[in-house]
């Protein structure tokens, strides 16, 4: 996803978080928690650390007030993306590996839940591209482990 086309998301998506509070009405996405949720994922795909910074908080406070954990790992993975373009790789690690441990807890929960694993996946690559205190090889190997789970 370029930066552009993130951009006309975030303007698509932007009137629902305006209507957060207020009663969802039939046929509209109001709910707060998935517009942060795309708006994090989608500024992860395109590199964009203001997106990144804007709604990454958001997610977390709406995830911990909640307890939605995998909402949680997204917007732990969101910050890691975040500090990792802003050249901050210790804090990047830390969030990524916040972010591993709660969707290695879903997958204890469910093993067969394909979105956890995906999650896995996720972190074990973005480590292996940005660099981890992990060996290469692991990364790899972890990563592809937890791919081929996501689906199984």
């Amino acid at each position: 996803m370029a930066q552009g086309e993130f951009a006309l998301l975030r303007d698509s998506l932007q009137p629902a978080l305006d209507l957060s509070g207020q009663p969802v009405q039939r046929g509209t996405m109001a709910h707060e928690h998935a517009v942060c949720m795309m708006l994090v994922e989608a500024a992860t795909m395109a590199a964009e650390e203001a997106g990144l910074r804007q709604y990454a908080p958001r997610l977390e406070q709406l995830a911990v007030h909640d307890d939605h954990r995998l909402y949680l790992a997204i917007a732990h993975r969101g910050w890691g993306a975040a500090h990792r373009l802003a050249g901050e790789y210790a804090e990047a690690e830390v969030r990524l590996n916040q972010a591993l441990e709660l969707f290695q807890q879903a997958t204890e929960i469910d093993p067969g839940y394909a979105l956890g694993w995906a999650g896995i996946a996720d972190c074990y690559g973005q480590m292996q591209q940005w660099g981890s205190s992990l060996a290469t090889e692991d990364l790899t190997r972890l990563g592809l482990e937890a791919a081929r789970k996501a689906i199984a």
